[in-house]
């Protein structure tokens, strides 16, 4: 029997992101990727296979954030399933909210396609 998803609301996940310190422009963004990465599912996981220098493995991107668990310790253990500690996380991986080159749909532009999903979700959040 697998994990059912937790889809969490939209609004919720707008202000997780500001209690954890996003700000401005770069809390949109960050709802955006979140989005774009695991559909606000927090139980949400996908596999990789890498070939760095000829040695392949296989990684999980897990949770809210898709923290994958070659590069990550947050996704070695359960806590990348938690949604505050998996924004917390988020905001010191990105460099308080300044460098999102380490997830995809950030380098592959995939979250634009969320913007007006998150000026919808944060126009009742003050920050």
């Amino acid at each position: 029997m697998g994990v059912k998803s937790k889809i969490v609301p939209d609004s919720q996940i707008a202000q997780l992101l500001v209690d954890a310190g996003f700000r401005g422009e770069s809390a949109i963004v960050a709802f955006c990727i979140v989005i774009a990465e695991s559909g606000g599912d927090t139980w949400a996981i996908n596999m990789n296979t890498h070939a760095p220098e000829a040695d392949t493995y296989l990684s999980l991107d897990k949770g809210l954030v898709q923290f994958n668990d070659y590069w990550w310790p947050i996704a070695q253990g359960p806590a990348a399933f938690v949604p505050e500690f998996a924004i917390a996380e988020f905001f010191v991986a990105s460099k308080e909210g300044t460098d999102y080159q380490p997830w995809v749909a950030y380098k592959n532009f995939s979250f634009v396609r969320h913007v007006e999903r998150a000026y919808e979700s944060f126009a009742n959040i003050i920050f």
